[in-house]
Order: structure tokens, then C-alpha cells, then sequence
């Protein structure tokens, strides 16, 4: 059955939670609250209409970076597929409505953000020393970047040659001349 795919802009409302199931997948839920802004001319002034909660979850390597970048009152951008859940109670029909995320993103409307690479498990990781002097980082794992080696060569990264995050991390980038 194909589900339907969703964007939807929200906050965090509570702590994310991030678990390991026994067979080692990760995976993160979290719950958004979305309002809806409008100006209603009548009345000469901004409404916002009911709060939506919606439950989103993340699977595997997003989960993960999801566990290490949003917190309560996140502002977030999230794209998955959209899945309604029914189900029978003592008091009556319930139904919940998820979210399964493919993409999650800060809504940069609120804010900004400095993206950081995550490190690609297995890949090789190589200390500075190993990398060599001299500004450019190590390539990454071939294919990541769509270049044989990995590296990428057609324009500058944001984050300029030997500079990098306030933990001193250099670009994963190898620079063209």
C-alpha cells in the first residue's frame, strides 16, 4: 500500500526518545505541535486555528541524528509517510495519526542552523595526523559524494578550508583549486 507522503512544519513538545531494539535498529519518537496562522480581515487581526499534535518517528541513522540535534521547542520541518492507526477500546473508537519520517530539517524561518556531516558507520576514520597538514581533509568513502573518492571537488563548502564547527572539526570537503 502506498502512504501518502506529508511536509508539516511544528515544534518538539517534549523530550525525544531515542531507544535500540533488541535487533540493534534505532529508532526516535517525538511529538509536534502545529498551528496554523491566518489573518482575518474582519476582524483586523492574527488567529491561529486549533493546535494539531502529530507523532513522528525515525528509523535507524536519521533517528540518531535526530537524537543529537532537536530538543523541546525545536522548530522542525519533517517529511514522511503519513499512517492513521484504529483500533477498539472500553471507551470507544480510538485513532492515531503518525508520521514515519524520511527528512527532518530546522525550520530556518525561527532561526539558523550549521550543518554538520555525521561520521557514515564503518567508514574509515582517520586521526589528523593520518589526514595530513596542509587544509584539506580526508576524502570520504567512495561513492558518498558521488565523485570515486568520495571527495568532493566542484565548489566551496560554507565552512571555508581549515575552519570548522566550535569543536574545532575541519570541513569534510577536499577543496578545488
Amino acid at each position: 500500500m502506498n502512504a501518502p507522503h506529508m511536509t508539516i512544519r511544528g515544534t518538539v513538545v517534549a523530550e525525544p526518545r531515542h531507544r535500540v531494539l533488541a535487533d540493534g535498529t534505532q529508532v526516535l519518537t517525538l511529538r509536534l505541535v502545529s498551528t496554523h496562522r491566518y489573518f482575518d480581515r474582519a476582524a483586523g487581526e492574527w488567529r491561529k486555528t486549533e493546535p494539531m499534535h502529530i507523532a513522528v518517528t525515525c528509523w535507524r541513522r536519521l533517528a540518531e541524528n535526530v537524537a543529537a540535534s532537536v530538543g523541546p521547542g525545536t522548530p522542525l520541518v519533517v517529511v514522511g509517510r503519513l499512517r492513521a492507526t484504529r483500533w477498539e477500546t472500553e471507551q470507544g473508537r480510538r485513532e492515531s495519526v503518525e508520521l514515519s519520517a524520511t527528512s527532518v530539517g530546522h525550520d530556518l524561518v525561527f532561526g539558523v542552523a550549521r550543518f554538520q556531516r555525521s561520521a557514515l558507520a564503518g567508514a574509515d576514520e582517520r586521526t589528523e595526523a593520518e589526514a595530513g597538514a596542509g587544509g584539506g581533509s580526508a576524502p570520504g568513502p567512495a561513492g558518498a559524494s558521488g565523485e570515486p573518492d568520495g571527495s568532493r571537488t566542484h565548489g566551496p563548502d560554507p565552512v571555508g578550508p581549515g575552519e570548522g564547527d566550535e569543536s574545532g572539526s575541519a570541513s569534510p570537503y577536499t577543496w578545488a583549486a
